[in-house]
């Protein structure tokens, strides 16, 4: 009998053995749970912190740079030159476009003027339509390679050429200054003023 009862009690030992060793590795699975779970939380922090921290590094420096929007600042100061039928005895191309040129339709006329025997006052307003598309290069190959002997040419050339260089920010702004009108010169100075 004492070996029945004794076999009973070694029965109930190890079934609350296995009982304990259940419950602990449970407790155990669930701690590392708890403890994965925080570890996780932990990291999406961190990187939510990082990522405030570099955007906010980023519109700081976005916020402090002094990017100058050159063109809406030329906007400010230029418009396209006026334009009328010439009254002299030499036949100008864009005589034939002035009510195109006043609508702005610039792309339309440029498209029309022939490439050759273009009169000063041509060229000079090609180069102005150049410039009013925004097609710099073009305008300045026409300003440069044009013998300029009006007055008003070579100021309003002189304007275009600096507003291009303005523009493109290829420092040669500053130099270009010097040849302008005192009225252009001041809205230069001005403009020059805005990019530092």
């Amino acid at each position: 009998m004492e070996n029945k009862e004794n076999i009973e009690i070694i029965k109930e030992i190890l079934y609350e053995e296995s009982t304990r060793q259940m419950l602990i590795g449970q407790q155990g699975a669930s701690v590392s749970t708890v403890a994965d779970t925080n570890s996780v939380s932990v990291w999406k922090w961190l990187a939510a912190a990082s990522v405030i921290a570099l955007l906010s590094v980023i519109g700081f420096n976005y916020m402090n740079t002094s990017v100058v929007d050159t063109s809406a600042l030329i906007a400010e100061v230029y418009s396209f030159p006026a334009i009328n039928k010439s009254r002299g005895a030499e036949i100008n191309a864009v005589d034939s476009y002035v009510t195109e040129l006043n609508a702005k339709q610039y792309l339309e006329v440029l498209n029309k003027l022939p490439s050759e025997g273009l009169t000063e006052k041509d060229q000079f307003y090609k180069a102005s339509i150049y410039f009013a598309l925004n097609k710099f290069d073009q305008a300045k190959q026409v300003l440069d390679n044009t013998n300029w002997s009006d007055d008003y040419y070579v100021e309003e050339s002189n304007w275009l050429k600096f507003l291009i260089a303005y523009d493109l920010s290829d420092g040669s702004a500053a130099t270009l200054k010097n040849n302008l009108n005192p009225s252009y010169f001041i809205k230069a100075e001005a403009l020059l003023s805005k990019v530092k």
